[in-house]
């Protein structure tokens, strides 16, 4: 049967049957209409080329008799509804014309030769990539008088997250869509809580939609979405009698979906509540990119249990303990798990305390969220009285081991004890394959515990230093010099050592300029094979027995230790030879140490006499404990640096069998895996038959991409689980042009040149530049002295980093938000960081 040229129908009566001849701005109020949407009274007719003057009388004279009821409310509005427009491939959003304000047919014809005309404009036919013109159909409708008009986005079409997007204008809603005038924009999202929240995003004195209207339009929106079946571009009016039209509907048509970060939970069954808080406060900066499989297995099932059970009083392979595991790994990272950490008995009220210092802004959203409901403590199955008993024994002997820090000296000492004992273990190579297995699972044995318990000490370092802080809070230059030039911190102490090695190659000053950066490697042989530097190797093979097994990212087994690979070492002493001696760190401390002590001494002359002992005793104090900031991490480094030592043989070995391709393949896989291995190994041997297939490379092909993955795409340090964004509060006062705020480390006001970097390359870094970095590990510290001034994305006055920089007296500013994207390197700034502030020269940018 043929379908008719023409058809013409009421907008709420047009049928399937033709609707695709009606064009897309007609279909998709149509569909609207089906499911219940207010849309204003309208007229369609289907889509042609031909103009009006060429229409067979029978059709005028319908149009001219149906649009009669429709001119009795008043003005019309004429509309393009061209086939291909507002469909799921292409918008053609504002191409074809409208014509509003038609109030005759004289003009309605006027306005729909228009409208069919635009079928062939330039812009059309460019944008649609033909040569001809293209069929438009004919929307006629009620024009509506709205004292607020806008769009709304179900989805966010940049893919920025889930929330769905409201723009509003004052009057009609042609300025928004054409562009003539900014809007004023929320997001709105649907809490776990199924609460409402909103979030403003321009700044206006008035707003335009009431938290109700908002509210109602955001819920009909999310509606239709569902109800159509894909996500929606809606432009909307709301009239002098508050009711809501809808005006059009497109599918959104460029709309990138929002990132799914991946979630990996320590415990599958724990219950946070309706919303799961996750956050990297305080691990960001020492556990910066994604774990490595085997290394998050053993935090997971080896660190973690052993922490909870030392400060809960739960045996550690209890079933509640799962439950009490304060973290998860996001996006392959380690994040807090904010609703378990602070149900921790004991442990939330420290949590709390300690955040003061170590991350302001971290406080500020737990306290937000908490005040908010959003943020609930974690529920502990088969908690009762009868346990939390039996936690109190488990706190006091926790805070007896804290007490031990009373002889700070004592402590520092039996630390070491313990680390030797670990590195006098027996070489990995003399282990059998199950003793391997073991010594990977090094935190649970009894040799480690008290290491890992040592940790506790950093606690109280923190809490030393947050009190003598407060005490001198009345003499700012004593309080910026408390911890500046304090010896024995042992992250500290590689850079005063490296100074040595430096001072002991200025003989060799001509071997070492015949290498260029990047043959480290070659320049270590040299010099361990030519006789006049092998009293220098030996100096360095000393440093490398004290501190090889630190560096970079050094808490990921699966990263090279500096005993494995000294090219960062050796680096460093070569360009540290073009730095004059008085330069060193070593002088360096030794004159801040020497401030310090000066302005502590004013500081407690000027206190009344019954202060004076106070102060005196809390600065000496000080003394004793800052170093334990450090050190117990430092010793701890001992059992991964173990770890990694006995992976690595059992990776060779596993390759030596066909298993694996290469030794550094071990580190893609868990430890129940690699057992599961090491017996499939053994029975081979032990048989001589071909050992069975086994499709592990394919699960480590998977692995690693993943693991490139998460390296690329990086979660934000705040996440919830119902996909809210976190609107960080700004730590810092008012914006000022040209000006970037952060939180002072470290005293002193230097202007130099930005040099951002991503690794810790000494040779990358010229003596006096402005070092630049998302975050600092402790790997990084060595680069500190020859920085002219630090500036660091994340971290807080207590961080690893800011301890260092503030003993070294470097000039640090922590927590520039986005700062390695803000500035470029080569750029001229000026770091004032007592007040926090960075001064960017836009003039000398370069490009």
């Amino acid at each position: 049967m043929t379908q008719p040229t023409f058809v013409i129908n009421y907008l709420d009566d047009v049928t399937l049957k033709y609707t695709n001849r009606f064009g897309g701005k007609t279909l998709g109020l149509s569909k609207l209409i089906a499911v219940g949407a207010a849309v204003p009274k309208g007229i369609a007719i289907t889509a042609t080329t031909d103009l009006p003057d060429i229409w067979p009388q029978d059709v005028k004279t319908q149009l001219e008799h149906m649009v009669q009821y429709i001119f009795e409310q008043g003005q019309l509005i004429v509309r393009s509804s061209s086939l291909v427009e507002d469909g799921t491939q292409h918008s053609f959003a504002g191409l074809f014309e409208t014509i509003p304000g038609v109030t005759n047919l004289t003009k309605l014809w006027n306005a729909i030769a228009d409208c069919i005309a635009s079928g062939s404009s330039k812009r059309v036919l460019s944008y649609s990539g033909v040569h001809k013109a293209l069929p438009v159909g004919i929307l006629i409708q009620q024009q509506i008088a709205p004292k607020v008009a806008g769009v709304c986005f179900t989805q966010d079409p940049t893919g920025q997250d889930h929330g769905l997007i409201i723009e509003a204008v004052a009057g009609l809603g042609e300025a928004l869509v054409s562009g003539h005038t900014n809007p004023q924009r929320w997001r709105i999202y649907i809490s776990g809580l199924d609460q409402y929240e909103i979030v403003e995003e321009t700044n206006h004195n008035e707003s335009l939609l009431s938290l109700a209207q908002l509210q109602g339009l955001a819920k009909k929106a999310w509606y239709l979405a569902t109800a159509l079946g894909y996500p929606l571009d809606l432009e909307w009016a709301i009239d002098d009698n508050e009711k809501l039209w809808w005006l059009q509907a497109r599918p959104i048509t460029t709309g990138h979906l929002p990132p799914k970060w991946r979630i990996e939970r320590a415990c599958n069954e724990v219950d946070d509540g309706p919303v799961t808080l996750w956050s990297n406060m305080n691990v960001r900066e020492t556990m910066p990119d994604p774990y490595c499989p085997l290394t998050w297995d053993i935090w997971r099932s080896c660190i973690i249990p052993q922490i909870v059970s030392d400060l809960c009083g739960v045996p550690v392979n209890a079933n509640i303990i799962q439950h009490l595991l304060p973290i998860d790994l996001v996006q392959g990272r380690v994040y807090f798990n904010v609703n378990g950490l602070l149900a921790m008995p004991l442990v939330g009220r420290l949590f709390r305390y300690t955040m003061e210092g170590i991350d302001k802004q971290a406080l500020m959203v737990v306290n937000d969220l908490t005040n908010r409901g959003i943020l609930q403590l974690r529920s502990l199955p088969g908690w009762n009285l009868s346990m939390m008993l039996r936690m109190v024994p488990a706190n006091i002997l926790a805070a007896t081991r804290l007490l031990s820090v009373m002889q700070p000296r004592k402590s520092r000492h039996l630390l070491k004890q313990i680390a030797n004992r670990i590195k006098s273990r027996p070489p990995v190579q003399q282990l059998t394959d199950s003793e391997l297995i073991t010594e990977i699972r090094l935190p649970e044995h009894p040799i480690a515990i008290p290491l890992l318990r040592g940790l506790q000490m950093e606690v109280v370092a923190l809490l030393v230093w947050m009190l003598t802080d407060s005490a001198f809070a009345k003499w700012p230059q004593a309080q910026r010099l408390i911890t500046s030039g304090i010896p024995g911190n042992p992250t500290t102490e590689i850079s005063l050592n490296i100074d040595l090695l430096i001072e002991a190659a200025r003989p060799l000053k001509k071997i070492f300029q015949n290498y260029e950066p990047g043959q480290e490697q070659e320049l270590l042989q040299t010099l361990k094979q030519i006789p006049e530097s092998q009293a220098w190797y030996a100096k360095l093979q000393t440093f490398l027995k004290q501190y090889g097994h630190r560096g970079p990212k050094e808490f990921d087994l699966i990263t090279p230790r500096w005993h494995d690979d000294p090219s960062m070492i050796i680096a460093l002493v070569k360009s540290g030879l073009d730095i004059p001696s008085e330069m060193s760190a070593t002088n360096r401390m030794a004159r801040l140490n020497r401030e310090r002590t000066d302005a502590i001494t004013a500081a407690i002359t000027q206190a009344p006499w019954w202060q004076r002992p106070w102060l005196k005793f809390l600065a000496h104090a000080l003394t004793l404990y800052m170093p334990l900031r450090e050190a117990p991490k430092h010793e701890y480094l001992h059992v991964f640096a173990r770890m990694r030592q006995a992976a690595l043989e059992l990776g060779h070995r596993l390759t030596k069998r066909g298993i694996l391709t290469s030794a550094s393949q071990v580190f893609m896989l868990k430890l129940d895996e690699l057992s599961g291995l090491n017996d499939i190994a053994a029975v081979t041997e032990n048989t001589h038959q071909p050992l069975a297939h086994i499709n592990i490379q394919e699960l480590i092909t998977k692995r690693n991409q993943q693991l490139a993955d998460f390296t690329a795409h990086k979660a934000p340090d705040f996440l919830r689980s119902d996909g809210i964004p976190i609107i960080l509060p700004k730590v810092s006062s008012q914006e000022e042009p040209g000006v970037l705020h952060g939180l002072g480390i470290s005293d002193g006001i230097v202007t130099g040149q930005v040099k951002i970097l991503t690794e810790a390359d000494p040779n990358a870094l010229m003596p006096g530049e402005i070092l630049v970095v998302k975050f600092a590990d402790p790997g990084w510290t060595p680069l500190f002295p020859r920085a002219a001034a630090i500036i660091v994305e994340v971290g807080g006055l207590m961080c690893h980093a800011a301890v260092v920089a503030r003993e070294l007296g470097i000039p640090a500013v922590f927590g520039v938000a986005g700062v390695t994207e803000k500035l470029q390197t080569g750029q001229t700034v000026q770091v004032n960081a007592l007040t926090g502030k960075i001064n960017v020269r836009r003039e000398n940018t370069s490009s």
